[in-house]
Parts: structure tokens; C-alpha cells; sequence
């Protein structure tokens, strides 16, 4: 997994929903980090803000979706902003890769876990689950 925010404070609080040994979580604290993290890496999934000075969220899809090895990379937005529909639109400009919000207010384990699941298709083996990154 990586986890892109400028807020530190996020970074850790998320990170510490997806513990090891079930996850091998990547910190990224800022859009162009997370770029340069996501292109290196090729993670299962992207937890990323779209609020950061610079190199905003959308700045980071935008850059991830030119490159085919980036481009399909399941990406869950989590946000404090209040996502208008022209956001969704440009979020979702690649039909290949359906980018899934889930606002920070209200944030709630269980929901955000399952999100995760869902995005990056976790099975279950018999012997317990394989590590994500």
C-alpha cells in the first residue's frame, strides 16, 4: 500500500489500519513523492489525499494514468473536500481505473477496510492472507 498526504498525523492513522504483517504499508508525504513511490513500486493500492500543495491528488492520478505501468493501479481518494461531480470526472478519466472516495469526516474503520478490499481484490488463503503493498 501507499499512503500519500501531506498531513503526517493521516499518514500514520492510516497506516495504522493496515498493520503487518497482512500489509507492508509505503509513506509518501506529498504528491510528487507519491509519484516517484507509485512509478518505483507499482503497489497494490494508493490511499491518496487530494488537498496537498504543490502536486495536488489530481495532479497524482493525472501523472500515474500517462504511463501504462501506472495507469491501472486501484486508487482509494481519501478526503476532507467536498467532491463535486466535474472531481469524479476528472479523477475517473481512465475508464480502465474507477477511483472510489471516501471522506475523512465520519471515517470509520470497517467501512475503510472494506473499501480497501474491494480495490485491491484481497483472497484469503487457507494459510492466512498474503502481505500488500
Amino acid at each position: 500500500m501507499l499512503v500519500v498526504d501531506d498531513d503526517p498525523k493521516a499518514v500514520e492513522l492510516i497506516a495504522a489500519y493496515l498493520p503487518p504483517p497482512s500489509y507492508v504499508v509505503v509513506k509518501a508525504y506529498g504528491g510528487s513523492d507519491g509519484i516517484s513511490l507509485a512509478r518505483q513500486l507499482h503497489p497494490d493500492l494508493i490511499l491518496l489525499d487530494l488537498m496537498m500543495p504543490e502536486v495536488s491528488g489530481f495532479d497524482v492520478v493525472e501523472a500515474l494514468s500517462l504511463a501504462p505501468e501506472t495507469a491501472c493501479i486501484p486508487i482509494l481518494v481519501l478526503t476532507a473536500k467536498q467532491v463535486t461531480t466535474s472531481d469524479r470526472e476528472a479523477l475517473n478519466r481512465n475508464p480502465d481505473n474507477v477511483i472510489r472516495v471516501v471522506k475523512k469526516a465520519g471515517f470509520d474503520r470497517v467501512g475503510f477496510m472494506s473499501e480497501v478490499r474491494r480495490a485491491i481484490k484481497i483472497k484469503e488463503t487457507p494459510h492466512g492472507s498474503n502481505p500488500r503493498h
